[in-house]
């Protein structure tokens, strides 16, 4: 008997954890009236109706939103969405981690201007040519320019696709080229959601951080 009521409050247990659970998911994807539509989108990843969010609301995400995003979001069409366009860029997040740091060191050259946030770091441009499926990446903190290759294909984790943007080409560092963009356009939005990822020896992807893109011409 002794037994049967402890199996009986151990499912309770779990019952209520499931149910304060479902409360909270439900409390987080409700918009505060307090809230601007900006906030409101950033932390619920709920897009209210006659709101368009671009490049700075996305710097404001949480964290779990841009997961959310990469979860609902599309991989776009390489020639009719990317090729001949301008997108302008900020990271959002960046990993822990002593990989990271080294990998960002080595890619833009100041990681601790990054960890402050410097809007001068943090921001970025990717030219696509109109032909050849190929454009570069600019940093202009330091005024570098890196090639890339574009390409569709399965999502380095996670299912579904993605669009690459793939920095294993010539004319680059051989430390760029280990380097790997993978691409959604966020859904119902002129944006896009961006994960950065660091080949080793072709053996493992190393996740480094999060990154927003708007084309904007």
């Amino acid at each position: 008997v002794l037994d049967r009521v402890e199996a009986h409050e151990s499912m309770c247990g779990v019952a209520l954890l499931g149910v304060v659970c479902a409360l909270l998911a439900l409390a987080r994807a409700q918009c505060n009236v307090d809230e601007t539509n900006m906030e409101c989108w950033a932390r619920t990843g709920k897009q209210p109706t006659g709101f368009t969010p671009k490049l700075w609301d996305a710097s404001s995400m949480d964290i779990g939103c841009a997961q959310y995003f990469w979860d609902t979001g599309a991989s776009p069409d390489i020639a009719s969405y990317m090729l001949g366009h301008t997108f302008q860029g900020s990271i959002l997040f960046v990993a822990d981690g002593v990989v990271m740091e080294t990998v960002l060191e080595l890619m833009i050259g100041n990681i601790s201007m990054l960890t402050t946030l410097n809007s001068q770091v943090t921001t970025f441009e990717k030219i696509m040519n109109t032909t050849g499926n190929v454009g570069q990446t600019y940093w202009p903190v330091i005024h570098k320019f890196m090639n890339f290759k574009l390409y569709t294909s399965a999502a380095v984790k996670g299912s579904g696709d993605s669009v690459k943007i793939d920095y294993e080409v010539a004319g680059n560092a051989l430390v760029d080229r280990a380097l790997l963009d993978e691409i959604r356009v966020i859904s119902g939005t002129s944006l896009v959601i961006g994960r950065n990822w660091y080949r080793i020896a072709n053996v493992a992807d190393v996740f480094t951080l999060w990154f927003a893109m708007e084309r904007v011409a």
